[in-house]
């Protein structure tokens, strides 16, 4: 089995809510996120990203809004990854 087939293999796993994800919603529709918030050594916070599957971000723009545990936040900047399976979307409140 070749890595990517091993990705797509667990991806299920991974965006499990009884297992490592959070629910969002995106478009009014629930995705399932990892959801990770990049601080500096004092805690301030610099920023939040979240991990989705790209098949759940289709049409994703700047500026578009994402509730993550029950706060909005809006699109700065996203990524897919080389595979096309998952998506890296950083967010601003």
């Amino acid at each position: 089995m070749t890595f990517k087939e091993q990705l797509e293999a667990d991806l299920p796993i991974f965006f499990n809510v009884d297992e490592f994800a959070t629910p969002a919603t995106y478009k009014t529709a629930t995705v399932n996120v990892h959801r990770f918030v990049e601080s500096n050594d004092f805690g301030d916070m610099f920023y939040t990203r979240i991990v989705g599957k790209v098949v759940d971000f289709l049409g994703i723009a700047v500026g578009d809004l994402i509730d993550v545990d029950g706060k909005s936040y809006a699109v700065v900047s996203f990524r897919p990854d080389e595979f096309n399976n998952m998506i890296e979307v950083f967010l601003n409140e």
